[in-house]
């Protein structure tokens, strides 16, 4: 049985098949890259979901002297941008930790929760719905904020709870590795047991509104994380990218090389004899 794809909202700036490379620097080291892809959408239990997978991988220096990696994967509600799903993976030199959170209704978490092998479940109801970094991000991207707008979300990043605050911000040219470009910057800061960090995140000035900067306080210090790539694999619905992205190269297979490689003239061949 083949079934029709699942579209999602015109109106909403996530495209299947997008993918994202950053670079992210700590201090004035480069400490790694980070990822970020969004997957086809799907229909469960008569919703809508749209799987996003971010990662962080470290750089051989960062290893050296604090190996850490983690990654998110959360699946949105295509209606209200709810994560649904979260399964967050952690590794680090104290712990190793995993975590599988659900929130079927608005604000009703549940989680299971494994940390350097042993396992425990719980669950909690909030007054607000909790988003976890990911989907924080991508309500940000869909739901544009006018200057001075402020918009409060409740995060959940692993196990620690968090309270965003963001604010639209002007618009700026930036001159990122991927080129130069228009952006609106969002000025937030993310508060935990009264330490708050501030942070600033800018989308591009369009209406695919791409997340092409972070710049916030971490625990490893200042992290500034900036886009280096971008593609998209999905054809209906694409994106025309910003005014100066520069679209990565796709790898060439070796047919495929040889096929364009240009074939030298052929030689005449003597004439027959008779």
């Amino acid at each position: 049985m083949i079934s029709a794809p699942i579209l999602l909202a015109a109106a909403l700036p996530l495209l299947p098949g997008e993918w994202f490379r950053y670079r992210v620097t700590v201090g004035f080291a480069e400490a790694g890259t980070a990822s970020l892809a969004i997957a086809e959408p799907m229909s469960k239990g008569g919703r809508t979901l749209l799987p996003v997978r971010g990662a962080v991988e470290p750089s051989s220096f960062l290893r050296g002297f604090y190996r850490v990696r983690g990654e998110i994967v959360t699946w949105l509600d295509a209606d209200g941008l709810l994560p649904v799903r979260t399964s967050y993976h952690r590794e680090d030199p104290h712990a190793k930790l995993h975590v599988e959170g659900r929130q079927e209704k608005p604000g009703r978490v549940t989680w299971r929760t494994t940390r350097n092998g042993r396992t425990r479940e719980s669950a909690r109801t909030f007054r607000e719905p909790i988003y976890d970094p990911i989907a924080a991000l991508m309500t940000l991207r869909c739901h544009a904020l006018a200057a001075g707008e402020v918009r409060e979300l409740w995060l959940m990043d692993g196990l620690t709870l968090m309270r965003a605050t963001a604010t639209g911000g002007p618009i700026e040219t930036l001159r990122l590795p991927v080129g130069e470009m228009r952006a609106q910057r969002i000025d937030g800061v993310i508060r935990r047991a009264g330490n708050p960090r501030p942070f600033r995140l800018w989308l591009t000035a369009d209406a695919a509104r791409l997340p092409v900067k972070l710049d916030g306080e971490t625990r490893l210090g200042r992290t500034v994380v900036e886009l280096i790539g971008y593609g998209r694999e999905a054809r209906e619905r694409q994106h025309v990218p910003p005014r100066g992205l520069r679209q990565p190269e796709r790898p060439v297979g070796r047919a495929e090389a040889a096929a364009k490689r240009p074939r030298a003239p052929a030689r005449p061949r003597p004439p027959a004899r008779r």
